[in-house]
């Protein structure tokens, strides 16, 4: 023993017993597939969406390019339209010229006749009278060679 002092009594030295080994860290695989397999199909619905929009845009424009047509279209049948009133009212109105002008006509061809009429009856008038003179004249120049004979 030693010279220096009494030695404690010796308690059992504790045995060391490795700590308990932490299980290795293994990469949670699964997770990273089922991330990845989101984000490629959150990325294929983006794409997938802006292509969606595009083609809306793409129908958009060609609506509106299709409602100016019609409305140029809309407006085209409208002047034909009007023209078409216009030219029926032209009609109307030389039909009304015609039958006023036919109107006419028959009234100054009947004015024609009845002057020719008029005057057929005085000639005829006359002629009578030119016949009654020359017959009066021949009975009175007929008496007096008669009388003379």
């Amino acid at each position: 023993m030693s010279a220096g002092g009494p030695e404690p009594p010796q308690q059992p030295r504790p045995t060391r017993t490795p700590p308990p080994q932490e299980p290795k860290k293994r990469r949670p695989w699964v997770w990273i597939v089922v991330c990845t397999l989101l984000f490629v199909v959150a990325l294929a619905v983006g794409i997938w969406a802006l292509s969606l929009n595009g083609d809306l845009n793409d129908e958009k424009d060609k609506s509106a390019a299709l409602e100016q047509q019609n409305a140029q279209t809309q407006k085209d049948v409208q002047a034909v339209s009007d023209d078409i009133d216009q030219l029926g009212q032209t009609v109307s109105d030389a039909g009304d010229q015609l039958a006023q002008a036919g109107q006419d006509a028959q009234q100054g061809a009947e004015d024609a006749v009845s002057g020719v009429q008029d005057k057929l009856a005085e000639l005829k008038a006359r002629i009578q009278d030119a016949l009654e003179q020359l017959k009066q004249s021949a009975q009175g120049g007929g008496e007096s060679t008669d009388s003379g004979s």
